[in-house]
């Protein structure tokens, strides 16, 4: 991440994160034993690729066997049309 985040929980992946930075974040919360979830939060910029995010977590989910909830802020706009 970068050096600006949070460096606690929650994870602030900041609002320029990739989709790659999505995927790094959410395998090391997952490879902590102390984790038996997560909480994935997308507020969408415009350079957000949500459904990449969606289908990162879905697979992350896959991968690791705990449960992954997801809430992505930004209604209508974020839906595949």
């Amino acid at each position: 991440l970068p050096a600006c985040w949070s460096h606690g929980n929650p994870i602030d992946v900041l609002g320029d994160a990739s989709v790659e930075r999505f995927q790094q974040a959410m395998q090391l919360a997952l490879s902590d034993e102390q984790v038996d979830a997560l909480m994935v939060i997308v507020t969408p910029q415009t350079m957000t690729e949500a459904d990449r995010i969606a289908a990162a977590a879905a697979a992350a989910q896959q991968s690791s066997g705990k449960r992954i909830v997801a809430a992505w802020m930004g209604g209508q706009s974020v839906q595949r049309g």
